[in-house]
């Protein structure tokens, strides 16, 4: 399961900023930001709900979104809490839509290297 850093690098990748514009909007160091990403376990809520904006994405995304689990068990999703990926995309606004696309098909081939990876 991705950590809720990874997911937002991953979006702000899709959206091809960097973490210095990300740092900046947030009003912290690149630094600062770089551990956001990838070692804080526990983002404060001021800046999940800032990233969530400049993301263009629900701040529930960014703190439960399993994309893999989510690929792999989309019919049973919704009964344990979770969108379905249909449901999910048809909901979204039509920006939010088009970065969830992108979003799965980025993972789809990651998850596919990574099968082929692991035999």
């Amino acid at each position: 399961m991705l950590t809720t850093g990874l997911r937002i690098k991953k979006l702000r990748e899709l959206r091809d900023y960097s973490q210095v514009y990300m740092a900046k909007k947030l009003g912290i160091s690149q630094e600062q930001y770089s551990y956001l990403e990838t070692k804080q376990k526990c983002i404060p809520e001021q800046q999940i709900k800032t990233i969530a904006v400049l993301l263009a994405v629900k701040e529930d995304y960014l703190k439960t979104f399993d994309p893999q689990h989510m690929i792999e068990n989309g019919a049973n999703e919704k009964s344990q809490g979770y969108l379905n990926i249909q449901n999910l995309i048809m909901e979204s606004h039509e920006n939010e839509r088009k970065l969830y696309v992108e979003l799965i098909a980025r993972l789809t081939e990651e998850l596919a290297a990574l099968r082929q990876q692991t035999g």
